[in-house]
């Protein structure tokens, strides 16, 4: 599946559709693989949710309060601060 040009042998149309083509059948092949592998479940005993250790509600910072390691804003918004 070459073309020669000269003393040069290059690679013809037909060469790259067929690459292509097994390229393709690759990739299909691996998405179908790839579809039926099971989805990881977390370790017994972990949270399905990563514990941050803040509320779950926002702090209220609108009377200058602040909870755990959030600090107030001038707009009313905690930002969370970490270690």
């Amino acid at each position: 599946m070459t073309s020669t040009f000269g003393s040069v042998a290059l690679p013809s149309e037909n060469a790259f559709r067929v690459v292509m083509a097994i390229g393709s059948g690759a990739a299909l092949v691996a998405f179908g693989f790839a579809a039926c592998l099971p989805r990881r479940s977390p370790l017994a005993g972990t949270p399905s949710t990563p514990v941050t250790g803040e509320p779950s509600t926002p702090a209220d910072t609108s009377e200058g309060s602040s909870a755990g390691t959030s600090t107030g804003t001038s707009a009313g918004t905690a930002v969370e601060t970490r270690p």
